[in-house]
This record gives C-alpha cells, structure tokens and sequence, in this order.
C-alpha cells in the first residue's frame, strides 16, 4: 500500500503536466490548482493510513531539496541584468519591504502567539519564492505540520 502511494506521489504531478500540455481547458485551470485539488481529495478521502505522514513528510524533504536547486540552475544572473535591470530593482525593493513588514508584524503578534517568529519566518519565504522556499522553512525552522498546512491554506486563500 505504501509503495503504491509513494509511485502516485511521485506519477500524479506528472499526469497532471501532460494533461495540461495536450487538453487546453485542463491548462486553463493550471497544474498548480489541480495539484491542490487533488492533494485535498486525496487527504481528505480517508484512504491515507496514518503511519504514512512519515512517508509524506520524507516525499516532502526530498522534493524541496530537490526542487531548490533545478529552480537556481535555470537561472541566467548575467543576463538579467542587462535585459531587466529596473525589474531586479524592484525585486530587491520588494523583499526588503516583505523582510520590514515581516519584522513589524512579529513584533505586534509576539504577545498573542508564542510561534509569530515562525510565522514571520513563513510568511518572507512563501512572498520571496513561493511554495518551495515555504516548505524549505517549515523544515529548517521544525514548524509543526498543522501550523504549515493553516499558514499556507491563509495564504492560497487570500491570495487567490
């Protein structure tokens, strides 16, 4: 059971992409929210046994040490800056507006939730690099899977 639901992790993401490139109107609705939908099915149908979240929780660790580093490797630093010089400004002004407000905002709720620090630590990861850096935080600041997964549903929601 476990060996299947490890191979549909790791299958499903692909399936999706390929339906994507060849349906039009599964592109429209994007990989990304039907990544989502499905991951809401499928941990909400019961189906999911409960020794398997250390499975999850090792896909998770390995997909983003994975993920970060084919992310920076398509990269051409050298070329941004003589296509997109005044698009890295804002860039870099945006983070530091995302790092002061952060800041801010872990000082306001410190006294409400003994947790505002990693909160503060998710939220520059998730406005800097999205999904990827979100997840590489919760792992390097051991943040409690619950906290994560209410975090990011916030985040989807309002973003969306």
């Amino acid at each position: 059971m476990t060996v299947s639901l490890v191979i549909l992790y790791l299958v499903l993401p692909a399936l999706i992409l390929c339906l994507c490139f060849r349906y039009p109107a599964i592109n429209k609705i994007s990989p990304v929210l039907l990544s989502y939908l499905f991951g809401i099915i499928l941990g909400n149908a019961g189906i999911l046994p409960e020794s398997f979240s250390s499975v999850q929780m090792s896909l998770s660790e390995v997909t983003v040490a994975l993920s970060l580093p084919l992310l920076l490797f398509s990269m051409n630093v050298r070329k941004w800056f003589q296509i997109a010089g005044k698009a890295i400004l804002s860039a870099v002004l945006a983070t530091a507006s995302i790092v002061a407000i952060s800041f801010l905002l872990y000082f306001y709720f410190k006294e409400q939730r003994q947790d505002a620090w990693q909160l503060s630590g998710m939220a520059i990861g998730v406005y800097t690099g999205g999904t990827p850096n979100l997840a590489a935080i919760k792992t390097a600041l051991n943040i409690d899977s619950s906290t994560y997964i209410l975090f990011h549903t916030y985040d989807t929601v309002i973003s969306f």
